[in-house]
């Protein structure tokens, strides 16, 4: 009695460290002070960030519960199908109760993380439609310019295949660069910063956020999979109509 264990986002918002007081407003307006006798490891915090342990005794004086009276009950019932029907039972018999089922609550859980996922997904995909936009707009042909160049370039003996040699080097050196440099902001953003832009979102907005560093890992992969959905289709791509404008008249290519 006396003495409570705090979770690490409740001792960070409260500035609480270990035998530190930390008072608190009872429900009868009287102010009460615990000892913090420990604040849990961080290790834990997934799940006891915003947790304070205490005694039955300093509960019931906090929110001025009477002996005999609770807020929670659990119940185990050892035939699972009979589950529904002492849910039912009990909410006829205590009509201010809520039953909630263990499937209940893995449900909500999921439907929440669903959907927090979804938003990432639509998110990602949107990510993915305008890069595919891009990539069809520079497969769809070329500007005069480029036109042009590969017209002078014909004209001063280049080779079909030289101007494709260079225009592949050309989309490979750009599609990489920006494959990589996309790669290694993401990597600091993720292990670095743990998603700060993201981690709201997929965390929920709770006042008490868990803070966890992810161990830093490539899954080869998912970056095989991101190099095939990127720098080959947009290499491709360049291709394409570079083909088209070499096997043209270098003379009508350079008079448009």
């Amino acid at each position: 009695p006396g003495n409570i264990v705090i979770g690490s986002g409740v001792s960070r918002t409260a500035i609480s460290q270990e035998d530190n007081i930390l008072p608190f407003w009872a429900s009868d307006g009287s102010l009460i002070s615990y000892r913090v006798a420990e604040v849990l490891p961080s290790e834990s915090e997934l799940v006891s960030s915003d947790l304070i342990l205490l005694s039955e005794a300093d509960f019931r004086r906090l929110f001025n519960i009477q002996p005999g009276s609770f807020t929670d009950i659990a119940v185990s019932v050892k035939n699972v199908k009979e589950i529904p029907v002492i849910a039912e039972k009990i909410k006829k018999q205590i009509p201010d109760s809520r039953p909630i089922t263990r499937d209940e609550i893995l449900r909500t859980y999921n439907a929440v993380f669903s959907w927090r996922g979804g938003m990432m997904l639509m998110i990602f995909s949107g990510a993915v439609t305008a890069f595919f936009i891009f990539a069809w707009d520079k497969a769809s042909g070329l500007s005069a310019e480029e036109k042009k160049e590969i017209g002078i370039l014909k004209a001063t003996g280049w080779e079909t295949s030289d101007v494709l040699l260079m225009k592949f080097w050309e989309g490979v050196l750009i599609s990489m660069s920006s494959f990589l440099a996309g790669l290694l902001l993401a990597y600091v953003h993720v292990f670095f910063t743990s998603a700060a832009l993201f981690a709201p979102v997929l965390k929920g907005w709770s006042v008490l956020y868990p803070e966890f560093r992810l161990v830093p890992f490539i899954n080869s992969y998912q970056v095989a999979t991101l190099f095939s959905l990127t720098v080959i289709p947009y290499t491709v791509a360049t291709l394409i109509p570079s083909w088209r404008a070499a096997t043209v008249d270098p003379d009508a290519v350079m008079r448009g």
